[in-house]
């Protein structure tokens, strides 16, 4: 799962240095000494290798803001109103763990090339921080390069999300969006022929990253850059997975059930005796007008009931997609358990 969402862009350099001690002091109520907003950074304007030195870290903060206005200064046109911007690049619990500290900054740096192949020619601070206790990439980035061209992109919403799509399914991570199949519905047009089409689960990938309140510090990265996430977190998820498998697959019961009732109703009319009128009845005594009638109303009826049979069919194959997904979640929770179990009898013994 790749979230790639902006933050805000703004057109001074005074703003600029809000953002940047923004992205490297700690939040009251939020930080503290275990759980710091500043754990590294990286920058195309130097290098930092220890931020608790403060003079280093400063030097490429002060290199990074003079890139930044020295490069907008070269500019010759006067309509480019935006100096830079902020935005944030997160990857999925498991994806953190599967890529580690340096392989998601790696990814996170190809996600913003994608968006903008010129990105790397601009200058950028990016900060990895898990003060929320989900890593994130927090990237500031100039519109201008060394010879004052401007690259701020159009569409800029569109375009990231076309980024973080290709980047999930090149790297092979969680599928959100347009890569999961679950954000596709089937649908009938007016010539009865069948559609996949995209509905975008907004609530669920584009959650908020970063909530400026106090939270447990529950993201753990050792001093080889590897992630873990509480397994309890694991627990909770994998309870949500599959309370929303059931739900998924419960509604499109109902719905199906419900097309099924209507098409029942259409039938039980059907077979009602057909009324003709005095004048009618006479006809059909020299014509085969009845049997025609009936012939008809026949075909209808096993056309309906067909329908019936195929939406049936429709939902033992759904709710058998929901025992097979269910399983596997099911084993995953117990298997994340016995985990738990483990290692809270290793607590016991000390």
């Amino acid at each position: 799962m790749t979230i790639f969402s902006l933050k805000h862009e703004a057109t001074t350099i005074r703003q600029l240095k809000k953002v940047v001690k923004y992205n490297s002091n700690n939040k009251a109520g939020l930080n503290n000494s275990n759980n710091p907003r500043l754990i590294s950074v990286s920058s195309n304007c130097g290098y930092c290798s220890n931020i608790n030195d403060e003079n280093e870290y400063n030097q490429l903060v002060d290199n990074f803001i003079l890139s930044v206005d020295a490069n907008s200064q070269l500019s010759k046109n006067s309509r480019q109103k935006y100096l830079y911007e902020h935005s944030v690049i997160s990857f999925s619990n498991d994806d953190d763990e599967r890529l580690g500290m340096a392989n998601a900054l790696k990814l996170a740096i190809k996600t913003a090339k994608k968006y903008d192949p010129n990105f790397e020619k601009t200058p950028y601070m990016i900060w990895p921080q898990i003060d929320s206790g989900k890593l994130h990439f927090h990237i500031v980035r100039g519109y201008h390069d060394e010879t004052g061209n401007y690259h701020r992109q159009s569409n800029s919403g569109l375009k990231r999300q076309s980024a973080a799509q290709k980047i999930e399914k090149e790297h092979k991570l969680t599928y959100t969006g347009k890569n999961d199949p679950k954000n596709y519905v089937w649908k009938t047009d007016v010539n009865n022929k069948k559609k996949k089409i995209y509905v975008p689960n907004l609530s669920d990938d584009n959650k908020k990253i970063v909530k400026n309140k106090a939270i447990d510090y529950d993201c753990k990265i050792d001093e080889f850059g590897n992630i873990k996430y509480p397994l309890k977190k694991k627990e909770n998820k994998l309870i949500s997975d599959i309370n929303n498998n059931k739900n998924i697959h419960t509604n499109n019961k109902k719905i199906v059930n419900n097309k099924i009732n209507v098409i029942f109703e259409k039938i039980t009319e059907l077979e009602k005796p057909i009324k003709y009128s005095v004048f009618k009845k006479v006809q059909n005594l020299f014509t085969d007008q009845v049997q025609i009638d009936n012939e008809y109303k026949e075909s209808l009826i096993n056309e309906n009931k067909n329908e019936v049979s195929n939406l049936q069919r429709k939902i033992k194959k759904d709710w058998k997609k929901r025992n097979n997904t269910h399983h596997k979640l099911v084993d995953k929770k117990l298997f994340n358990e016995m985990k738990i179990n483990v290692i809270s009898n290793e607590e016991k013994k000390y």
